[in-house]
């Protein structure tokens, strides 16, 4: 699989189509095509894409623009035809109305639709699997911080099948429950995906067993399924767990979703090691991003 980038600067993409991946419709994917018709070159699973953006400036004159840069990870695994983000969009917080509302995820959700051209730089970012081994995965998100997972879960069912691998993703409830139709595919097609959700306020309507299996929050506790099986664990304690458990350090690998303009994606620096862990394990947490 690729290592450096597919090409230099800017290239342009075409909208091919938009799909919502959740029922409150706050979390939208974009598939893009390249608008010279070449097919796309692999990319490693969990990179991110990074979109150079006109955006209404809210702090100007009515009518005024800025120029924004984002990063948004890849939410699919490579696909020739196509790349896909998914991305969720931020309104004001909740007790600060008068903040403004993420520039650029409501720019893409109310001004990019079919047939636009946006301007994207290539794949990029070291918070990938490793493709050379086949361990058990271990990987975990929160909110929108299922985006690079997808990526990474969907490539190893299509080229590592027989590859054990468990998701623990966790949201607020069934309405924020982003791929859900296609992750409970994907779990009943692959005996070797298991699913661990996690939701801390479920509504009447969500059904613990059928929807979710735990009414928490994904960082409270350490789950388990099945004798010494690790389904998520929290933070720095979550560390010592997993080394306790025999996962290398060097295989641990951390990402959050920030607010930052033009930081991509933070993550903990992959060590070289000999030894082979029980298991890789990959964290992503959402926080707020425009």
């Amino acid at each position: 699989m690729p290592s450096t980038a597919a090409w230099r600067g800017w290239q342009e993409f075409r909208v091919a189509r938009r799909a919502f991946e959740d029922r409150s419709r706050s979390q939208c994917s974009f598939y893009l095509e390249p608008i010279d018709g070449s097919a796309l070159p692999p990319f490693l699973p969990g990179q991110f894409l990074t979109f150079s953006l006109i955006v209404a400036d809210s702090e100007a004159p009515q009518g005024a623009s800025r120029a924004i840069t984002r990063c948004y990870s890849l939410s699919d695994r490579p696909d020739p035809a196509h790349y896909r983000v998914t991305i969720k969009r931020v309104p004001p917080p909740s007790d600060r109305p008068d903040v403004p509302a993420g520039a650029s995820s409501n720019h893409f959700h109310d001004h990019v639709h079919q047939g636009d051209v946006l301007k994207v730089k290539a794949p990029a970012g070291h918070f990938v699997i490793d493709s050379n081994t086949q361990p058990p995965a271990v990987l975990i998100a929160g909110g929108i911080g299922i985006t690079p997972m997808m990526s990474i879960l969907r490539w190893i069912v299509a080229e590592q099948s027989a590859r054990t691998v468990h998701l623990s993703y966790g949201v607020r409830n069934g309405g924020e429950h982003a791929f859900k139709e296609l992750l409970e595919q994907l779990a009943a097609q692959h005996p070797n995906v298991h699913l661990n959700v996690a939701y801390s306020r479920p509504e009447a309507d969500d059904l613990a067993g059928r929807d979710y299996q735990h009414a928490i929050r994904i960082e409270v506790a350490v789950l388990r399924h099945g004798e010494g099986e690790m389904a998520h664990v929290p933070s720095e304690e979550a560390l010592d767990r997993l080394r306790d458990r025999h996962a290398q350090p060097q295989h641990v690998d951390r990402q959050a979703a920030t607010r930052s303009s033009t930081t991509p994606p933070v993550r903990r620096t992959r060590r070289s090691s000999s030894t082979t862990a029980t298991s890789t394990t990959c964290r992503t947490t959402s926080a707020r991003k425009a």
